[in-house]
């Protein structure tokens, strides 16, 4: 965090220059930004940058596949050396993306955990070996809870119908 306080002697027509560009190109994520304009002046609020958007949930999507990779063990052999391209795939689709890196109240996670569980489901039939069960798989994915995790539910459920279309239509073309 950085506080720069300083007072200018300028005239008028500078004080605005300054105040315009003063902002231009920043990002203010989770940030306050208090100060006290002069009559006249303008002050821009600039949009965070897609370079740090984008490293945010490429971030986010490293995390996701750490931690869908702890289900490894129970992919079916033949999915094995696919099963981080499927799950990359997955992630890439639209409704997917703009939904799984939102985390909502969820603690503890930097991703939607709950819609990563769902999508898991979609996949259980088709990717993992038929002897897997949803305990396992949430003492898998969540070993300090387990079977008490609230994670063990979400993966008995599907995503809703938009998500659940698109990433059955994706493992049919994929898979």
């Amino acid at each position: 965090m950085c506080i720069i306080i300083k007072k200018i002697i300028m005239s008028e027509e500078k004080k605005k220059e300054y105040t315009s560009g003063m902002f231009s190109n920043c990002s203010f994520v989770d940030s306050v930004v208090v100060g006290i304009a002069e009559e006249g002046s303008t002050v821009s609020y600039g949009k965070p940058s897609e370079e740090k958007k984008g490293s945010k949930e490429q971030a986010s999507k490293d995390t996701i596949m750490e931690y869908v990779g702890r289900l490894r063990s129970f992919v079916k052999d033949e999915y094995q050396e696919r099963y981080d391209e499927i799950w990359m795939g997955i992630l890439d689709l639209s409704e997917v993306s703009k939904r799984v890196f939102n985390k909502g109240k969820q603690q503890d996670t930097t991703f939607n955990r709950n819609l990563v569980a769902q999508i898991t489901h979609l996949m259980i039939e088709p990717m993992f070996v038929p002897s897997v069960k949803v305990a396992q798989m949430a003492e898998q994915l969540e070993p300090e809870k387990g079977v008490d995790h609230p994670v063990r539910k979400k993966l008995g459920e599907s995503p809703d119908k938009k998500i659940k279309i698109l990433v059955e239509n994706y493992l049919s073309e994929n898979l």
